[in-house]
């Protein structure tokens, strides 16, 4: 009717939602990616000194995140607006986000924590706009574009303004730069392929890195012009949330 209120979502009859079992274990999986990333860079610094066996970090974080869960809540609950004491969801991103908001704001969280540690395990110097950077630079556009996903990530899960602004640009500003190094992929999926292939223990494959070459970039580029759509069409639920 003209001139009616904005529709809002009714409060849940019985209060907020209880956490579903699957948000739960989102909640830990969330929990480990962050808890992975820590880890790494502690195993990168200490490695000259220590050798970690690679079941310990998934005990220390399973022994940490129950106690931790129980006293002080998570970066999985907050992300995931769960309360810890009630194990209850906010009712307001209860109604208004979507499979599609949970499933690119994790995303975006694992591309930045792996973003935050992989130049620490596999380096391989990736193009950037149309140049190589020197490693310094490259560490820390890779440190910075790790910090930019997870921001993007964590907005999106709670339905900010913000994250649908950091993850559009972030996504944009991808593009670009893999529009500009298109002529330099050929020779980065090379090393990238021996680098990964002795980091395994194995030999490389034949055609593999040819393969590889003729699969990018424009397989990134597909990808990312994907989400960024995807990305996009999620608009509706943050206009929603913010006049509910």
């Amino acid at each position: 009717m003209p001139g009616a209120a904005p529709h809002q979502e009714e409060p849940h009859p019985e209060g907020p939602p209880a956490a579903s079992k699957k948000r739960l274990f989102l909640s830990w999986y969330l929990d480990l990616l962050f808890f992975l990333s820590a880890w790494g860079l502690l195993a990168h610094a200490m490695k000259d000194n220590v050798a970690f066996p690679g079941w310990l970090p998934y005990v220390v974080f399973v022994v940490v995140r129950s106690l931790t869960g129980k006293l002080v809540g998570s970066i999985g609950y907050r992300a995931l607006s769960i309360d810890r004491a009630t194990q209850k969801v906010n009712a307001a991103i209860y109604a208004n986000e979507s499979w599609l908001t949970m499933l690119i704001g994790v995303g975006f969280i694992l591309e930045g924590t792996k973003q935050l540690v992989r130049w620490t395990t596999m380096y391989v110097p990736y193009p950037l706009f149309g140049a190589i950077p020197d490693d310094t630079t490259q560490i820390a556009v890779r440190v910075a574009f790790g910090l930019w996903a997870i921001v993007a990530g964590l907005g999106f899960l709670k339905l900010r303004p913000y994250g649908l602004f950091f993850g559009l640009s972030f996504l944009l500003v991808s593009l670009g730069s893999d529009l500009l190094s298109a002529s330099l992929w050929d020779s980065v999926v090379a090393e990238l392929v021996h680098v990964r292939r002795t980091t395994q223990g194995l030999p490389v494959r034949e055609g593999e890195v040819e393969i590889m070459q003729a699969l990018m970039p424009e397989a990134l580029l597909l990808l990312t012009l994907a989400l960024l759509v995807a990305t996009a069409s999620t608009y509706g639920r943050f206009k929603r949330h913010a006049e509910s």
